[in-house]
């Protein structure tokens, strides 16, 4: 491996060549069966060649311009197929022939704080999403931004606060990142996520934990009669009495913890995101979930 700086400043040049002896992790579905296992195996030999370019241009002061491109060949030799006794061809996983990004980024003082904004381009070429399908995912170009202030001293404390506004996605640009071939469903995929504004979900948390000053008891529920023939009736309006029963209890566990990171937590393990589980579960389109960010994030 070899890197070389020339010219002017920021320039910088990477050429690697990299024999990899022992491939591993080439997995491969037992066929004839009415269940999935994965065998892991090794290839005989692999190859890695690459170049790589970063160019960061000084534009002013507090202000920068950056660019690299990225060239990646894998070859990997065919590995044995342990449930077909034959040799299998391998494909990298992951790994596209050609990947680039620009980005900016400006820098400003601003006595009390310090303004820092940031956008980049990211450009990546198709690549295999499985070790044993010849498939490309699609090409993609993602653009994302971050607006912050940052350095405000906090007297009281001695700490520094920090407020930030990022997008992911700007264009809302949609691609298949993961795309696959198989027999009886033919080509099927994941795309990438929408756009994504600056709602980490840390915010979301503190938001929700807003709703024990904010929430009125006294209208959640209309006055219910003690007298009423239906028990759950009855066992409410008793509650109704109850002298706490106006006060707003903390939305969380006795060790602090809000029930909707529980929430959050199923929904991760189950759909693997938000967006996921509103399009699957919910029956929201990618246009619902975008229409709803425009009406009720700022």
């Amino acid at each position: 491996m070899s890197r070389v700086t020339v010219g002017m400043r920021g320039i910088g040049k990477l050429a690697a060549h990299l024999d990899l002896p022992s491939v591993q992790d080439f997995s491969v579905l037992i066929l004839n069966n009415n269940r999935g296992t994965l065998e892991t195996t090794n290839a005989a030999t692999g190859t890695t060649k690459g170049v790589e370019a970063e160019l960061t241009w000084l534009a002013m002061k507090g202000l920068s311009f950056t660019a690299s491109y990225t060239y990646t060949d894998v070859s990997l030799s065919q590995a044995f197929n342990p449930f077909t006794n034959t040799q299998a061809v391998v494909y990298p996983l992951y790994t596209p022939k050609t990947a680039g990004s620009i980005s900016a980024d400006y820098e400003r003082a601003l006595g009390v704080a310090t303004l820092r904004a940031h956008v980049d381009a990211n450009v990546v070429g198709g690549q295999y999403t499985s070790t044993t399908d010849p498939t490309l995912s699609d090409k993609s170009l993602i653009v994302n931004g971050r607006l912050a202030l940052t350095d405000i001293r906090l007297p009281s404390s001695g700490a520094d606060l920090q407020l930030s506004l990022w997008a992911r996605n700007l264009t809302d640009e949609t691609h298949v990142f993961l795309k696959n071939t198989n027999a009886i469903l033919g080509v099927y995929g994941v795309y990438n996520e929408p756009r994504t504004l600056g709602v980490p979900r840390e915010t979301i948390i503190e938001d929700y934990h807003l709703s024990t000053a904010y929430r009125r008891p006294e209208f959640e529920m209309p006055p219910l009669d003690p007298n009423a023939s239906d028990p759950v009736v009855k066992l409410f309006a008793m509650y109704q009495k109850r002298p706490d029963a106006m006060v707003a209890e903390p939305l969380k566990t006795a060790d602090g913890t809000p029930f909707l990171a529980g929430a959050f937590q199923e929904i991760d393990k189950t759909w693997g995101s938000v967006d996921a589980y509103l399009i699957q579960e919910v029956g929201l389109s990618r246009a619902d979930i975008l229409k709803l960010r425009r009406l009720y994030l700022e």
